[in-house]
């Protein structure tokens, strides 16, 4: 190559990047603009009620093709036999894009409406200012939404399922059978309480009390059975839950800032995970 095609060809380089840059973007009555022409359209859909559903959209061309299209959905756990419902592990968002043969988990991020967030993470992309929209743009954006994370976690839940109904027919061969419970949610839901004198693992009810034995902590079930021990080491940052109807020991690292309550409250969601409480 002599130099004259050479300083042609980066010339071409920077003249084509400088107006993808210079290219306007922005989401006017659900419309996507690119220098004020119509390119897709981006709505939230509608819930039950006719109202907008802040966990789901769609972005569709101007044909009315659908590009991509959003909804929340979860991983859900196995259900136990004094569970009502079926309890969900994880929130998600699934991703599909038909043209592309794709559909994805991924996860949900902490925003008002996943219509203005998918407008700001594909615009940041480049993905309106590319002629189509393709398989290498879906899959940064799952980049952007950590869908590696839910894909460990999806290949991690036959197992938990498989140990869930085990420990829970343990447990209940030990301990007796525990009360069907009125509501069951997300894990993360699942928190170390104080109500007045009170301490207990919450689950939108009592899931079993708490009482401390020196500088650890015993969990007893709904059944005011004894079922684990959880004891800190401050020294090395490590805590364990002993499980004491298959006396199975979970060890998990902790940081140096967090209090007894954080170390409760997970240890409270692996016990209600793993089907012990």
């Amino acid at each position: 190559m002599n130099k004259t095609k050479f300083i042609l060809g980066i010339s071409l380089i920077i003249f084509a990047h400088s107006v993808a840059i210079s290219q306007k973007v922005k989401l006017d009555d659900d419309k996507v603009m690119v220098d004020n022409v119509a390119k897709y359209t981006l709505v939230n859909l509608l819930n039950q009620k006719g109202k907008a559903d802040r966990d789901k959209a769609v972005l569709k061309d101007m044909q009315g093709n659908v590009i991509l299209e959003v909804r929340d959905t979860a991983l859900y756990l196995t259900k136990l036999p004094y569970e009502k419902t079926m309890r969900a592990l994880m929130p998600v968002y699934v991703f599909n894009a038909p043209q592309l043969g794709k559909s994805v988990l991924a996860l949900p991020k902490r925003v008002s409406f996943i219509k203005n967030d998918i407008m700001s993470t594909l615009k940041d992309l480049g993905a309106f200012t590319a002629p189509t929209f393709t398989d290498e743009m879906f899959n940064k954006l799952m980049v952007q939404y950590n869908a590696a994370v839910v894909k460990t976690s999806q290949e991690s839940l036959p197992g938990i399922n498989e140990r869930r109904l085990k420990n829970a027919e343990v447990s209940a061969a030990k301990f007796g059978a525990l009360k069907m419970r009125t509501n069951e949610d997300f894990i993360d839901k699942v928190v170390f309480a104080v109500f007045a004198k009170d301490t207990y693992i919450s689950d939108f009810h009592k899931a079993g009390d708490v009482k401390p034995v020196g500088s650890s902590f015993e969990i007893f079930n709904t059944n005011n059975k004894r079922v684990a021990l959880l004891s800190m080491n401050r020294v090395t940052n490590v805590a364990t839950v002993k499980c004491f109807a298959d006396d199975s020991v979970k060890t998990f690292n902790f940081r140096a800032g967090d209090t007894n309550d954080n170390l409760l409250t997970k240890a409270g969601q692996y016990l209600v995970t793993e089907g012990y409480l």
